[in-house]
């Protein structure tokens, strides 16, 4: 209705903490083969971890996940200021 008081909250509908951390590293190691060809290989790790803590349920959560992304290259240098990759 217009014009009524609005109704005032009584109590947490929601209180709950969460936390978030992820930590990463890549390692890469690049060979020069000749003056015109280069290799690289490299791996990328990171790990992600989230955990919640409902305080009025105490329902309590935890959830983990670890990716590596492998990489693979080739550079060709055919000419003074020219490269190629794949």
């Amino acid at each position: 209705v217009y014009g009524a008081a609005r109704p005032q909250p009584t109590a947490n509908i929601i209180d709950t903490r969460a936390r978030n951390e992820s930590v990463g590293g890549l390692a890469q190691l690049e060979t020069q083969w000749a003056p015109w060809l280069r290799t690289t290989a490299a791996l990328r790790v990171e790990r992600v971890e989230s955990r919640f803590n409902d305080l009025l349920t105490g329902l309590q959560g935890r959830a983990e996940e670890t990716a590596a992304t492998p990489r693979a290259g080739v550079t060709l240098l055919p000419a003074e200021g020219l490269a190629i990759y794949g």
